[in-house]
């Protein structure tokens, strides 16, 4: 009898888990980052990538906003996208993730047209085992964008796109 307990809190616990689990993307899609060397991650629903002139941008579909732009891309060379030029990096503040999925957050500091900035920077790379690592970089454009929401979308990386 006792061995039935245990086997049916044991199934219980596998099963509430799952339920947790399950919810951890609750508002969220899962979509590919328009770029065929690069993954998916998981982004708020209100949320869209598109390409405009070979760069990607992050925004809000309900207000058009661009919350994100592509800072940098990199294959070998590092190119800087021009709408940004004015964005000089100074300094990392800190780390946000630490992950070791291929994705990262910090907030780094920015001079803007004299201003100075601190602002999200999300980081994607492809895969370890290419010829070439492709990494491109974000930068959030609101300083007060809530970092969990960033770092939730750095976690849910998955470089191979599956």
């Amino acid at each position: 009898m006792r061995k039935y307990k245990l086997l049916i809190s044991l199934i219980l616990l596998i099963l509430l888990t799952g339920c947790v689990n399950s919810n951890q993307y609750e508002g969220y899609i899962q979509v590919k980052i328009p770029d065929n060397r690069i993954g998916t991650v998981y982004i708020p629903e209100e949320w869209a990538f598109y390409e405009e002139d070979s760069w990607i941008y992050i925004k809000d579909i309900n207000s058009s906003e661009i919350i994100a732009i592509e800072y940098i891309k990199s294959e070998g060379a590092q190119e800087l996208n021009p709408y940004v030029a004015e964005y000089t990096e100074i300094l990392k503040i800190r780390d946000l993730t630490g992950n070791s999925n291929n994705s990262n957050c910090y907030v780094f500091r920015y001079e803007v047209n004299g201003e100075s900035l601190d602002l999200i920077r999300l980081s994607f790379a492809s895969l370890a085992d290419e010829d070439v690592t492709r990494v491109i970089l974000f930068v959030f454009l609101d300083s007060n964008i809530n970092e969990d929401i960033i770092i939730k979308i750095s976690e849910s990386y998955n470089a191979s796109g599956k």
